[in-house]
């Protein structure tokens, strides 16, 4: 019998009878971090590092069964001990390290071993079998340096405001969008943000992490209150209504999508800046060879894709059937 397995519901530990991050209501839920495609409602019990059960409380809107765990401790389930472990991800973002009679697993969930201002120091675990996301699966998949990055937004503002438009840059609401105004925060550049934006930041606050300085663009409010400000929003709010309160607008957009340049315009975006919170293809890769697995298993992403990059290095693997 497997120590982790993958059912319908989400990754499973039989011994133990938990769930990692499942896609559907069960009984124990072990959640990596508070990012909506690792989490739902309607489990009796969630486990989480106590960062994510903040967000947790935020996002279901209600209150469910949580612990909430600190980084590194140890709690037994039947015999099986798991420990959370900074993933770089998100504030509170874990990888899961599961331990059964000296067998040790880990469940990377998404990753960044670069890190994020707002998170613990990625952690890089030693195991004999690795679970890991691989959402980026393909060598194209290569991070420019996020000093980089900020420059080329901050000349694309530049540019915008001296053309009469209005800057708008598209970013993951929780995460994203928060590290872009904490590399912006020595530059001369005022912020506004989409109310979905401020509710995330105001628990960014409450948690004892400032991203800086910001306004809320709350609806009806006059054009002359927006300035040269650079307007924050989700990406789920391009090609929408809510748009059109922009005549002369640039639409910035941030992803790691954007190695391929036509990503950009299929999203609403004019301009694309490459920016990611998850481990990109060398990265997986090197994860991979310094954690000493003897089994790697792969997961969210193209996996066949990466399957096969695997193959020509010699690595033993496999695809986990659901995820």
């Amino acid at each position: 019998m497997l120590l982790i397995e993958s059912r319908p519901e989400g990754l499973y530990c039989p011994v133990g009878d938990f769930y990692i991050d499942p896609l559907k209501p069960v009984g124990k839920a072990v959640i990596t971090h508070a990012h909506a495609d690792h989490f739902c409602s309607g489990c009796n019990e969630y486990i989480a590092q106590r960062t994510t059960i903040s967000f947790l409380k935020l996002r279901m809107g209600r209150i469910a069964p949580m612990k909430a765990l600190d980084y590194g401790q140890v709690i037994d389930f039947s015999g099986v001990k798991v420990s959370l472990h900074s993933a770089g991800h998100m504030p509170g973002s874990a990888q899961v390290r599961v331990e059964y009679k000296g067998e040790v697993w880990v469940i990377t969930g998404d990753y960044k071993p670069e890190g994020n201002p707002f998170c613990a120091p990625f952690e890089l675990l030693k195991c004999d079998v690795l679970v890991t996301e691989c959402t980026f699966s393909h060598p194209r998949f290569a991070w420019p340096e996020e000093d980089v990055v900020r420059d080329q937004i901050i000349g694309w503002y530049r540019n915008s405001v001296g053309l009469g438009k209005y800057p708008v840059l598209a970013a993951y609401a929780i995460g994203k969008a928060q590290k872009i105004m904490s590399m912006l925060r020595e530059e001369d550049i005022p912020i506004m943000v989409h109310r979905t934006v401020d509710k995330f930041n105001k628990l960014y606050k409450d948690l004892g992490m400032d991203p800086g300085p910001y306004k809320v663009l709350k609806d009806g409010m006059q054009k002359k209150h927006f300035g040269n400000s650079l307007i924050l929003v989700p990406p789920t709010v391009l090609k929408t209504a809510w748009m059109k309160r922009f005549k002369e607008l640039s639409v910035g957009l941030c992803s790691g999508w954007l190695t391929d340049e036509s990503a950009v315009s299929k999203r609403g975006a004019d301009q694309g800046f490459i920016l990611s919170d998850h481990a990109d293809f060398n990265a997986i890769l090197s994860y991979v060879e310094l954690c000493g697995a003897d089994l790697v298993y792969l997961m969210h992403g193209n996996k066949e894709e990466m399957s096969k990059f695997f193959v020509s290095k010699g690595i033993k693997h496999a695809l986990m059937k659901y995820q």
